[in-house]
């Protein structure tokens, strides 16, 4: 949720619940009005964190879906993929975009987020369905771009779709550890830092490049229909 989502819900005086889960970069605040912070009991993440349940491997899903889209893309154009960081968010906010609101709810009441009982069973039979026509439709690409790419050898399609089910998002670091951590940065270091990325780093396409760009997407869309 946005923070104009907020801001329109306090305007009709209706607050916000968040469900945290208890780990060291979520904190109780004091200072909020339109927003009540819920923490889940400590060890409960696995079943009662609606993210845990679905939504984070929908999106998961889609990214490397998109991916392999993309991939084959570049195939057709004779190119080599490469994604940097910026347009690895680019894609990941895509994917995001693109997850269901059905599933996303589907998978709340999964976690127990829900006012009648036996919900939870409902729907995961539905939640598990879908998973399984997004896991074929990435074997298919995955698939293909090996082919494209004359693999004669097929990668077990789980290897790839599980290879980053296990990589630690973020350290585990005491209060201690993160104090320091920010002590150690001298505000010289950070002054010299700002100069240096001020002063290099590709500036992208020019304005006529853009402009270039444009006309040929508003071509592509007349000949395929749709403009």
């Amino acid at each position: 949720m946005r923070a104009s989502s907020i801001v329109v819900l306090r305007t009709k005086n209706r607050r916000v619940v968040i469900i945290l889960d208890n780990t060291s970069g979520h904190v109780a605040l004091d200072n909020l009005t339109a927003v009540k912070l819920a923490f889940l009991p400590p060890n409960t993440t696995a079943i009662a964190q609606p993210l845990g349940q679905g939504i984070i491997r929908a999106v998961k899903q889609l990214y490397k879906k998109n991916l392999l889209r993309r991939f084959l893309l570049t195939i057709e154009c004779g190119k080599l993929l490469f994604i940097d960081l910026i347009g690895t968010i680019h894609l990941l906010e895509y994917s995001w975009q693109h997850v269901e609101g059905t599933k996303v709810r589907n998978c709340f009441k999964r976690a127990g987020f829900s006012v009648c009982a036996g919900d939870a069973d409902d729907v995961s039979d539905t939640i598990d369905l879908t998973f399984d026509i997004v896991d074929e439709a990435c074997k298919t690409l995955l698939a293909e771009v090996l082919e494209r790419q004359g693999v004669t050898e097929g990668i077990f399609f789980p290897n790839f779709r599980d290879a980053d089910s296990d990589v630690q998002t973020s350290p585990d670091m005491s209060d201690e550890a993160i104090v320091a951590s920010v002590v150690e940065v001298s505000p010289n270091d950070s002054d010299e830092d700002d100069m240096e990325s001020n002063n290099t780093g590709d500036l992208g396409p020019t304005v006529a490049e853009a402009a270039h760009c444009i006309s040929v997407m508003q071509v592509f869309a007349e000949k395929r229909g749709l403009a």
